[in-house]
């Protein structure tokens, strides 16, 4: 289980273990990032093994080189969330696994990003069910095909149960306000917080805010300091840095 400590992985590994899967958490970041220092206590919350990887800024570029010649996109977001994936995959190969789990598609069915929360403000609800329905549509796009790439290198089959077509059509089916409440939602997701608990999800994983896997692992901010250091915009540099690697004819 690629694991964050968040509310989507520690409800994808709780289920997974409650029926009996023989599940080992894996979580990597950067050195010093601010989810990295917590995922071995919320893994212990939830009785999982966990193996903890990290990172040095300094092979961070190395990194961005090569997810950039996997992803084929230089887009800061994507990368950023490439990078993790690719990590987290090279370790569980490392250690023999054959099958990792990622709570990917998650925020795309209960309105986990913050723009859904905007949304509802100012457009209203039938906007944000519209909103949600086209997330989920293009997530095989925008998501799925991304992750698939990043771990591609390693003998990995990359699951993603959010993506279970019944899943989706019974999510999709769920009235918005079980998902984002009206005002400052800062919470969101509620209905699946509420499963969390229901599953054995402990309290203080279950009603924790969302942070983006770019930004917990801290590899947007090091790439953005990458970029600072070579005198550019973060999409400049990844520009420039994908227009290098993708003359090559093998992964960096």
């Amino acid at each position: 289980m690629a694991f964050s400590g968040g509310l989507d992985s520690a409800v994808t590994a709780v289920m997974a273990k409650n029926l009996g899967v023989d599940l080992q958490a894996i979580s990597v970041g950067l050195d010093g990032s601010p989810e990295i220092s917590m995922v071995e206590k919320f893994a212990d919350q939830i009785g999982l093994p966990i193996t903890v990887e990290k990172f040095n800024s300094d092979s961070l570029e190395e990194y961005v080189k090569r997810v950039l010649w996997l992803i084929e996109e230089p887009n800061l977001m994507k990368v950023s969330v490439a990078i993790p994936l690719h990590w987290a995959a090279m370790v569980a190969a490392r250690h023999g696994h054959r099958i990792m789990l990622c709570g990917q598609g998650s925020d795309e069915l209960y309105g986990g990003y913050s723009k859904y929360a905007t949304t509802l403000r100012s457009k209203g609800r039938e906007a944000l069910k519209a909103q949600l329905y086209r997330s989920v549509i293009e997530s095989s796009l925008v998501n799925y095909e991304r992750d698939e790439q990043a771990t591609s290198p390693f003998p990995i089959e990359l699951r993603t149960p959010f993506s279970d077509p019944d899943l989706i059509r019974f999510s999709l089916s769920i009235p918005s306000e079980f998902k984002v409440k009206d005002g400052e939602d800062v919470t969101r997701k509620w209905i699946l917080r509420e499963v969390a608990r229901a599953v054995g999800v402990p309290e203080e994983i279950a009603w924790r805010r969302k942070k983006a896997i770019q930004h917990g692992t801290g590899v947007e901010k090091a790439i953005v300091k990458l970029a600072k250091n070579s005198e550019l915009k973060p999409d400049a540099y990844l520009s420039r840095t994908f227009e290098d690697v993708i003359k090559n004819e093998s992964m960096p």
